[in-house]
């Protein structure tokens, strides 16, 4: 009887040995995470449970500070982000799947941030908390803006002018010349060091998921995440801008055509987010430009 119940004591201790073993090796890899991992509590009260030492460097508050303050959390997102943060609090979408917003730092400096989010139910299915991993995307959303404004570059220094602002059909040869627009601009571009795959963004961004694009026909994972972001861009801003062959279309349509081939041809995350951009009330600041 007794060695019996020496051996489930032992066993007991054991199991909690490991456990406290398994929960200090969690905790020596979040301390050391260049990522802001948390834990948030929703239920009884609103308040963070744990933050990484991280968010020290990344948005310039101690965890200390958000131990403190249960709506730091909250605060620190730009004020047009906050309805997201607010659905995540109430259990409403946005989980396990990555989730841009913008941050204000301590400093006031603003930031990009792409956080993952899991909720934790009770046994009643009810949210109880939010655990997540955030992390600074600043350096890649400036990348993305950076390729933006460079992609049509190999267009407007390699493709000829009459060809650009012709207002009939095109021949194969012209189309052919027109095609060449993003090796043109990546070889202008790639001899720029850029911290930032710019080059290789302006190169990609006629590409399709399906393999129908240009130059190089590559498929969907081969695409990089800029460029497939890029094209959504592009479709959107080029239908809606006057061109030398035909005048704008409404933005309505511009956008029921990546819709329509959202998932064939277009990123489907790309397409959501230019969506919800949309719906947010952006504009283009301007219809212009003559290029095809």
């Amino acid at each position: 009887m007794f060695a019996a119940h020496a051996a489930v004591t032992i066993e007991n201790a054991r199991v909690v040995w490991e456990l406290r073993e398994s929960e200090a090796r969690f905790r020596r890899l979040a301390e050391n995470a260049p990522d802001i991992i948390y834990r948030y509590r929703t239920k009884p009260t609103l308040g963070f449970e744990y933050v990484s030492p991280a968010a020290t460097h990344i948005v310039g508050y101690t965890p200390e500070e958000h131990y403190a303050d249960p709506e730091l959390g909250v605060r620190i997102v730009h004020p047009e982000d906050r309805p997201m943060v607010e659905a995540l609090r109430h259990g409403e979408g946005f989980f396990h799947r990555p989730l841009q917003l913008r941050w204000i730092r301590k400093d006031g400096q603003v930031i990009w941030t792409e956080q993952v989010n899991i909720p934790v139910d009770d046994e009643r299915g009810e949210l109880v908390a939010i655990e997540g991993i955030a992390r600074d995307i600043t350096d890649r959303v400036r990348g993305r803006c950076v390729a933006s404004l460079r992609h049509d570059v190999g267009k407007a220094l390699f493709v000829p002018t009459e060809i650009l602002s012709k207002p009939g059909k095109l021949t194969e040869l012209e189309m052919a010349l027109i095609r060449e627009h993003p090796q043109a601009g990546y070889d202008l571009l790639k001899g720029v060091d850029f911290p930032w795959p710019v080059a290789e963004t302006v190169y990609q961004h006629h590409e399709r998921l399906d393999g129908s694009g240009y130059p190089r026909g590559l498929h969907v994972e081969e695409i990089l995440l800029e460029a497939r972001i890029l094209a959504v861009a592009d479709v959107v801003e080029a239908m809606g801008s006057h061109r030398p062959y035909r005048p704008a279309h409404p933005l309505k349509r511009a956008l029921e055509e990546v819709l329509a081939q959202r998932g064939s041809l277009y990123d489907p995350a790309a397409v959501d987010a230019c969506l919800a951009l949309f719906d947010r009330g952006f504009a283009f600041p301007g219809n212009g430009g003559h290029s095809r």
